[in-house]
């Protein structure tokens, strides 16, 4: 089952279709889901591949090409801030966008899943 998006999320998602298209050069955007430490390991995992894939889907219904995205779920294990407060959670919980290949190659030599597990084909 899908994550469903904010409304609120659609201003920044079009800024990001608006910049893959600005950017042609960039063959290959990351969409990483991430998640506080509140759950356990395996369903943080799902959810965090739901969520990345959820934002993948969105930017293909709005133009962009799905072979120009991966959606990759981190789960809890890239934490931004110490998981102490509901603020620092928020902080956690949230999608990441990472140039990950341009003009085909892989960005640094870096695996383009970037270490993460990859959420399905975003052109399904």
């Amino acid at each position: 089952m899908p994550e469903k998006l904010s409304p609120s999320s659609d201003a920044s998602l079009a800024h990001v279709a608006d910049y893959l298209a600005a950017k042609p050069y960039v063959s290959l955007l990351r969409i990483e889901g991430h998640s506080d430490d509140g759950a356990p390991a395996a369903a943080s995992a799902a959810l965090t591949e739901r969520r990345a894939m959820s934002v993948a889907k969105w930017l293909v219904a709005h133009g962009v090409d799905c072979k120009r995205l991966v959606a990759v779920g981190f789960g809890s294990t890239k934490p931004v801030a110490p998981s102490d407060t509901p603020q620092n959670n928020a902080r956690n919980s949230r999608v990441e966008f990472v140039n990950a290949a341009l003009r085909g190659r892989p960005i640094g030599g870096m695996p383009v899943d970037g270490g993460g597990r990859v959420a399905g084909d975003a052109c399904r």
